[in-house]
This record gives structure tokens, sequence and C-alpha cells, in this order.
């Protein structure tokens, strides 16, 4: 209340805080109530802690402390100054630490903040009647959440099968900031997942929204625009509410750790997808195939994992897609091959593939060094995590941990092998390799759906790696054609695709 000198003063009463203090042998009347300190005034303005004791007869005391908000709202305080904080938290109410909060006053920068690890910053001793503007941003790990689970709710929410079931999982799915969700925001999020890319485009890691902001339609939060930051014009008392939620793009199923506090989500697994492959024994200068299947693939609808081998030994040539629907190059991240790790993820939302498949795909490698394979190649998590994705009854999804066997050894390491051609489609030329496990004869004969043939070349190779170079000018047809290689041991048939 303004006093008659022209400043503020409040006082406050034990009583104001009393909350049915009682004593076995003083009855409450006869109580002594004291509240320390109990008078506040314009140099207070903010949180203070107050402390209120509690006295009986015979002069045993008990206390208790609490806060008290101590705010100018008749503005009598005048040229005195003021307070501008929050909270920001995610969607499951956990603090998101290390978001950098800008202050902006009449339009200039004036102070930044950096919110602890429950989320919350201050900014205080700030002049009273001005335009205030706060603009939260955090743009740093943005592979935190990312999984190819979300990769897998976001194509069900693409599809209609499952919806995002509240708007700031929507915005986190929209990963290339564009206003809606689309299978461009499925690309941008697999080429984190994969490292491919090191951010999002057109968007940072986290966004943040008004905490007090109501969705016009929380089914499209982008029907609308949303405030992501917040503004006060002509500022006259603190505003210790200007809360934010924290929204990790890419993270839709909530997993992604917001602060230290919380530590390293230790993952839980309910069972294990096991990719099998088979032991091989290689020398040096050799083309080897190693195929990878699954033991049971029932109900899996997505993977991820890191593949890692030497170096030293392996040089990787080619990977070749199998049997997996949807299964493409764009699964695969080699920005790190030359280093030895390849990074994976696949998904399928659209259908559950239920018990056995056959290969998955194929890498290729050139051996630099004799070894043997389970020595030289394994699964891991160093950059993608190893996990898999099942779809059980009732549309619920469960993780699995992912693991590598090496089946029965292969002592040749030049199996008889039938590349797929490079380039597929062409329009000129294009290239066929292929591995011989012994110097011989080969055919490779070219022909059209109805089986005709169109072309014929026939040769002596060498043991290993081989290829044959062929143009349109060999054929007479364009469009699907199917190339087929015969030596007197082995027969391998493979498609590919000429365009005018």
């Amino acid at each position: 209340m303004p006093t008659v000198s022209g400043h503020g003063r409040v006082t406050l009463t034990p009583m104001m805080f009393n909350n049915k203090s009682f004593d076995n042998c003083t009855p409450e009347d006869k109580l002594k109530f004291l509240l320390i300190p109990n008078r506040f005034d314009c140099s207070d303005l903010g949180v203070q802690l107050v402390r209120m004791e509690v006295t009986d007869l015979a002069g045993n005391m008990d206390f208790c402390e609490t806060f008290v908000d101590i705010q100018d709202n008749m503005g009598v305080c005048g040229g005195t100054t003021l307070r501008i904080g929050g909270g920001i938290k995610d969607e499951m109410n956990e603090g998101v630490e290390n978001v950098q909060v800008d202050l902006n006053i009449s339009g200039s920068f004036l102070n930044s903040y950096s919110t602890d690890a429950a989320g919350n910053y201050m900014f205080e001793n700030l002049p009273v009647g001005n335009d205030y503007t706060v603009t939260p941003s955090l743009n740093s790990n943005v592979t935190n959440g990312v999984s190819t689970f979300d990769l897998v709710l976001i194509s069900k929410h693409i599809l209609n099968v499952s919806l995002l079931d509240s708007p700031y999982k929507m915005i986190a799915a929209d990963a290339n900031r564009s206003g809606s969700i689309t299978t461009l925001d499925l690309v941008a999020v697999r080429k984190i997942i994969l490292r491919v890319a090191n951010d999002f485009p057109n968007n940072s890691s986290w966004r943040f929204v008004d905490k007090n902001f109501v969705f016009s339609n929380s089914a499209n939060p982008f029907v609308a625009p949303f405030p992501e930051v917040m503004n006060y014009n002509n500022l006259a008392s603190p505003m210790d509410i200007s809360d934010f939620i924290g929204i990790k793009v890419g993270d839709v199923n909530n997993d992604a750790t917001p602060n230290a506090m919380l530590g390293i989500d230790d993952r839980t697994f309910n069972g294990t997808m096991t990719f099998a492959t088979a032991e091989q024994t290689f020398n040096a200068g050799q083309t080897i195939a190693v195929p990878f299947t699954a033991d049971d693939f029932s109900r899996i609808i997505g993977y991820q994992f890191t593949m890692n081998f030497d170096t030293d030994a392996l040089q990787l040539v080619d990977i070749q897609k199998g049997e997996l629907e949807g299964l493409s190059e764009s699964n695969f991240g080699l920005t790190m091959a030359n280093d030895g790790i390849i990074t994976t993820s696949w998904d399928n939302s659209k259908t559950t593939l239920n018990g056995k498949t056959g290969e998955l795909f194929t890498l290729h490698f050139q051996t630099k060094a004799a070894g043997t394979l389970s020595e030289l190649l394994n699964i891991s998590s160093q950059y993608t995590a190893a996990e898999a994705y099942a779809e059980l009854d009732g549309s619920d999804l469960e993780s699995r941990e992912v693991k590598l066997r090496f089946n029965e050894t292969v002592t040749n390491g030049n199996d008889f092998v039938l590349y797929q051609n490079t380039p597929n489609p062409f329009t000129q030329n294009t290239t066929i390799g292929f591995v011989m496990p012994e110097a011989g004869e080969a055919t490779l004969t070219v022909f059209d759906l109805s089986g005709k043939v169109i072309n014929v070349v026939n040769g002596a190779y060498a043991k290993g790696h081989n290829q044959i170079v062929i143009g349109k000018n060999d054929f007479a047809a364009t469009g699907v054609l199917y190339y087929r290689l015969e030596t007197a041991e082995n027969t391998a048939t493979r498609k590919m695709i000429l365009v005018k």
C-alpha cells in the first residue's frame, strides 16, 4: 500500500500463514505467534523467505519457513526494478537444462540466461515500464531421443493408422519445420539417426511453446501460429510465471534426456532380434559377400544399429538390398565407412511381417588381409543405438535388443557372386560385376520380360572379381530387363532397367 511519503509498504501477520498450529497443553488462543520479517517495502520486491515461530505457555517453540512473493500491483514503487522468470519443462514435466533464454528490451538485446537442471531462469533488476521479449533457444545434441522408433510412430501418424496424441508431439514430428507432417520429415529424421546430417533442415534441435497457450485445434497445431516467445508491454510488475514447454524435435515418444539430473536412459528390452551371417575365413585380395538374415522377423517393423568393421582387413565395396520391403541405399549411412563404420535404420509401418524372411541385405567387401569375419565385424550402439521394434496385438510396440550371430564357417571367401549393375537404371552404359570362385568360362545372357534373348556375352574370366560393361547399343529393347550369369557350377539372375 502507498505511504504518506510516497513509498510502498506492506505488513504481514502470522495468521496469514498459520495452518492449524496446536499444542497438547496450551489452548490455541494462548499460543504466541511471530513472523520474521513481517514488514516489506519497495526494496523487497520479489520472492522473500519468512519464518513463523509458535511458542506455548511453557516457553517451548517450534517454527516453519516458507516464501512470500512481494509484488507492486498498485504501481506505487515508481522507479524501482522488477524481474522476469519462469520454468522450461518438457511434456513429461521434466526441466530442460542449458536453454539459452534471451531477454530483449524495447527491441534491443539486454541479457541472456542459461536454465538450470530444473529448467528455471530469472532476470532481475529490470527497469519498470518497458517492453520485454523472452526468447528461449537450444540447438545441441540433435540425436538426443531420436530413433527409428520415432520413425515408426511418425509413419503411423502420416498413414492415419495411429495418430500422435498431443500437439507437442506433432510439432516434434515436423522435423523440417514446414508446418505439416510428411514423408520429408521421415527423411530428415532418418538422416539424423544415420549421422548423415548434423542438423534438421530449417529447424533447431528444440522448440519452445508458451505453456499457457491453448491450441485452437489440438489435432493440428499448425492451423494457426503458436507463440515461441513471450512479449510484455509497459511491464509494471514482476512476471514469475513465464513458463515454456520444451519440445525435442524428432522425438515423439518422449524419451529424450532433458537434463543431467536424469542421467542416461538405460533402455530395457523385451526380447532379442538376432541377425545372422555365415562365418568366413579369407585371404588378402578376395571379394567376399556377407549376407544378413534374421532368425525371426515376426512382427518386426523397424530396426537400427551401428556396424563396425576392421579397415585394416576389409574395405566396403557395395551394399546389395535383399527381400526386405522398403530397404534402399537411403537406409544406410556411409559417411564414416572409411573409418569402418556403417549406420543403418529401417522401418515399415504399412505392414507387419510374420515369420521368417530371406536375405535382408548383403555387404560386399574387398579383403586387404587374411582374417576371420567374426573377429573383424560386429554390431554395436557406437553411433546409432542397436535396437529393433516389434508390433504386438493391439498395435502395442515393444523394443528388442539387436545381436549378431555367425553361423557355420565358409572356408572359401571367393563364393560365386553376381552384383547389381551400376548405375541402375541406366541410359548409356552400365557395369555388371561378379566374382568367380575359380578361373573359367562364363556366359552373360540378357533377356526381356517375355524371355526373349537380346544379348549374349561369352568369355574366360579370372578367379576373383570381374566385370562386363554393356551399353544401350547392345540391346534392341528398353524398360525392365534381366541378366543371367552362368558358369559350369553356378547360375545367378538379376533385374536391371534401361531407360530412353
